[in-house]
């Protein structure tokens, strides 16, 4: 089976999937142990290479948001792709990905990645996620993102050179975020 880039990552979420509240996790660290808080979501996002800390993070996982960076694993195959990335964006970096691991991927229609330099010049793929979540009026409670100031909840080195992250968040007023 080849992966292929699927219409449309928009549609993924304003259509019926996401029509109740999700839980978005992050992979910053979660200051609490909201595990069993995040399974009573009806839909759970992660991203990328996402690890699983049941009591902080809990263990169910609906939507797997992917960047479709090199360094960005396949190994969560088993729930729906999706990506705030166009198919286009980066010489079709998500469609070779999707092919690369035989994984069919929901790639955005609108570029939140130029949208979303506006708040902040390299946004994380977290970022886009929540922005395009607010555009689009999509309920959604966050999880473990504060800015990229603690690296991975499950790697504290792990950090990125995005300083302004935490204001880009801030600006986007209709998430409700649990620190």
């Amino acid at each position: 089976m080849s992966g292929r880039v699927k219409a449309s990552f928009e549609a993924m979420l304003t259509g019926n999937a996401l029509e109740k509240s999700a839980a978005v996790v992050g992979n910053g660290p979660i200051d609490g142990r909201y595990g069993r808080m995040i399974d009573q979501f009806p839909i759970v996002v992660r991203f990328n290479n996402y690890q699983i800390d049941p009591p902080r993070t809990g263990e169910r996982t609906t939507y797997w948001c992917v960047n479709a960076w090199e360094d960005v694993r396949g190994d969560h195959t088993t729930h729906i792709a999706v990506s705030p990335f166009t198919a286009e964006e980066d010489g079709g970096r998500v469609a070779k990905w999707a092919e690369r691991w035989s994984v069919d991927v929901y790639a955005a229609e609108r570029d939140w990645a130029a949208k979303a330099r506006a708040l902040k010049p390299k946004p994380s793929t977290g970022l886009l996620f929540l922005l395009a979540c607010h555009e689009l009026r999509v309920p959604v409670v966050a999880f473990g993102f504060d800015g990229l100031e603690r690296g991975h909840h499950w790697d504290e080195h792990h950090k990125h050179d995005h300083p302004p992250e935490a204001e880009a968040l801030r600006a986007l007023t209709s998430i409700a975020f649990v620190r």
